[in-house]
């Protein structure tokens, strides 16, 4: 609870927090500013009463609010026993429209218990927000779409399941989906290995989780690598000149447990032994991280916070000096999330969902980047490399 005792610090400062009935900030701010780092990314906007006809493939109207209306849709469980996991989500969001408050933007925030059944989503939530992040289950989200109006979209901030519900609804999924991950490790090997290499897949012919072992077979074969498949690599022997790059195509934890173990046996061996994945191989349940380690095993993952990044280090200072707590997985997430969507609202205006194609951010635990698609929707393309060193090593490439 003492995330959420703390948010009511916030009251005073520009970036203004509601729960009930709507405040309004005595601040006025007129200048937009974009959070992306990356220069080349120019943002203009006007006072907020103006609207400009932008050019594009899809042409929609400039239209700028005066205050920024933020929803969060979270299962708190408050009434029982409050979920510190999603508290510690609601106070990384605030810090975000806390950063947005200090540069002189309006912003309100409403929340809902989702676990509540006294406060559910209803229309008039949906309608009153510009941006509804939540809520976190597929089958909340499912509810939630019955009654959403045609000019709003949800976030869904946490499921990847949520990512069916793309194609032909009005849903945006923050986390990108697990095929992603599969796509850019198979670029990811397919850049690194010369013709002195050998690509060896490791393949799961158990039939269990088969879907993503079949995807990332295809992947391989569609990039015109030539590869070698094993079920084992009991009696493998490494190419002598080159890098045996050693791909797991499985889900199934004691598999790439059983796998890992093997590799790292026979890394003892030669020296010469790379091992691919996504981020399944790393958080495997049981899999040995010295082995990870040795084998430098190259990864592809949604999620990974860089503590060496100075953005990292000031938000944990801030953090600590607001909550008097360490922040987790969940406060990076809850603060990465509303600071590229705020972004995207300050840039873009009411109609700022047509124009994510167009808007990327490097967050501190996960990126944001959106390709034009057909679907109503639209998911979350980026994800992180990261290498794993003898050394213990962990880094973003």
């Amino acid at each position: 609870m003492s995330c959420a005792n703390a948010s009511a610090q916030w009251y005073v400062i520009s970036g203004l927090h509601r729960t009930g009935d709507k405040v309004t900030s005595a601040a006025d701010g007129n200048t937009i500013q974009n959070g992306n780092d990356n220069p080349s990314v120019a943002t203009d906007a006007g006072d907020g009463n103006d609207k400009e006809e932008i050019t594009t493939d899809t042409p929609f109207v400039l239209d700028m609010p005066d205050v920024l209306q933020v929803g969060l849709v979270l299962p708190f469980q408050i009434s029982t026993k409050a979920n510190s996991n999603f508290l510690e989500m609601y106070s990384g969001a605030l810090m975000a429209v806390k950063d947005f408050g200090a540069t002189g933007k309006r912003v309100e925030v409403s929340v809902l218990d989702e676990s509540e059944p006294v406060t559910p989503v209803t229309t008039a939530f949906l309608e009153d927000n510009h941006l509804v992040i939540g809520p976190v289950n597929i089958e909340d989200i499912q509810t939630a779409l019955e009654i959403c109006p045609s000019d709003r979209f949800i976030i869904s901030p946490l499921d990847p399941k949520a990512a069916s519900l793309v194609e032909g609804d009005k849903v945006i999924q923050a986390p990108s989906y697990w095929t992603r991950q599969a796509d850019e490790i198979i670029g990811w090997i397919s850049s690194d290995t010369s013709w002195q290499d050998e690509i060896v897949l490791i393949r799961d012919t158990s039939g269990t989780d088969a879907e993503q072992a079949a995807y990332l077979v295809s992947r391989l074969v569609a990039s015109g690598k030539k590869f070698k498949t094993v079920g084992s690599v009991q009696d493998y022997v490494p190419v002598q000149n080159g890098v045996s790059r050693f791909l797991i195509a499985s889900g199934r934890d004691s598999f790439i447990n059983t796998t890992v173990r093997a590799l790292g046996i026979l890394a003892t061996k030669y020296s010469n032994i790379t091992l691919y994945g996504t981020s399944k191989v790393r958080n495997s349940s049981g899999v040995d991280p010295e082995h990870l380690y040795n084998l430098e095993l190259h990864y592809t993952t949604s999620y990974f916070i860089d503590y060496e990044n100075p953005e990292v280090k000031d938000f944990i200072y801030a953090y600590r000096a607001l909550y008097k707590q360490e922040p987790g997985q969940f406060a990076f997430q809850g603060y990465d999330l509303t600071h590229y969507f705020l972004n995207v609202l300050s840039k873009y205006g009411v109609e700022w969902y047509k124009k994510l194609p167009d808007y990327s951010e490097r967050g501190l635990q996960s990126d944001f980047r959106f390709e034009e698609s057909e679907a109503v929707g639209n998911i979350n393309t980026a994800v992180r490399r990261v290498l794993l060193g003898k050394d213990l090593s962990a880094v973003i490439q």
